[in-house]
């Protein structure tokens, strides 16, 4: 989701630049686009640091996984060796 918000700011801020060289440098609507512009980088450049962080999240979150998997295996072994220490 953050790289498709990513590419659309990064096309809309490269649209905006040809429509801009069009226009004469005092037109309002040259002033307007260039807000629209700052906007669209703004947005891109938050969309990729969103984008970052998700994917920090997500290794965090496999980390965690295979540390809680790894630590329930290691339970069951104990629990399991425990078991045969009781039967003998």
């Amino acid at each position: 989701m953050a790289e498709t918000v990513e590419n659309v700011a990064e096309a809309v801020d490269k649209a905006i630049d040809q429509i801009a060289d069009h226009l004469p440098k005092e037109a309002k609507l040259r002033k307007v686009i260039h807000i629209v512009e700052d906007v669209a980088e703004k947005t891109a450049k938050n969309a990729h640091i969103l984008g970052d962080v998700i994917d920090k999240l997500q290794e965090i979150e496999e980390t965690v996984a295979k540390s809680v998997v790894e630590s329930l295996r290691e339970q069951a072994i104990n629990n399991s060796q425990e078991s045969k220490e009781d039967e003998k």
